[in-house]
């Protein structure tokens, strides 16, 4: 079995355990920790994920963050005086993850997710540098009504996450989804 065919057993593997309802937030965060060198491959076979997600009565909904800072900043009224002086620039990614929780909770009510619902999170490493990805996880996740599952292009050292292996690692509650045992956690 292929690294991507591991991956894709794993989440698979996750998908068994019983969704139960009484969890926080945080605890209904799975994090699908991808090696950054593999990240196309797993990317390319992105279709299998929402395919094992709907055959176990899951509804996947992705939202893609690749271009939405870019499209947030580009729609700021001052945006031309952020560029000419970023040091003026220092509330904007607490300002970002405000809007994107907010954007978020609008895309959750007009897909009608619900309880078997799948939100998942793709182009997270489009942050890196900008925001860190555990402040905009933690904003949302309350607001997911079934789980939330980013593609974590990074490391996870038990309980330590790195995104992209590049700085100090957090603690988080999330769910990892590993590859290399073929297993993920066994929190529902």
């Amino acid at each position: 079995m292929n690294y991507v065919d591991r991956l894709i057993a794993a989440f698979q593997a996750q998908l068994r355990h019983p969704w139960s309802a009484d969890r926080s937030g945080g605890e209904r965060v799975w994090f699908l920790v991808i090696d950054p060198d593999k990240m196309r491959s797993v990317l390319a076979q992105k279709e299998a994920f929402r395919q094992a997600a709907q055959g176990a009565g899951k509804q996947w909904h992705e939202i893609d963050l690749t271009d939405t800072f870019g499209s947030w900043m580009a729609s700021l009224e001052y945006a031309n005086h952020y560029f000419a002086r970023p040091q003026r620039a220092a509330s904007l990614p607490g300002d970002f993850v405000e809007w994107l929780r907010k954007d978020v909770e609008r895309q959750i009510q007009d897909a009608q997710l619900g309880r078997h619902s799948l939100l998942v999170l793709s182009g997270t490493e489009s942050l890196f540098g900008l925001t860190k990805l555990s402040g905009v996880v933690h904003s949302i996740e309350d607001s997911v009504p079934g789980r939330l599952l980013v593609l974590f292009p990074g490391q996870y050292h038990q309980p330590q996450y790195r995104l992209l292996d590049a700085r100090d690692g957090w603690n988080y509650l999330a769910v990892p989804i590993l590859p290399i045992s073929g297993q993920g956690g066994s929190i529902g």
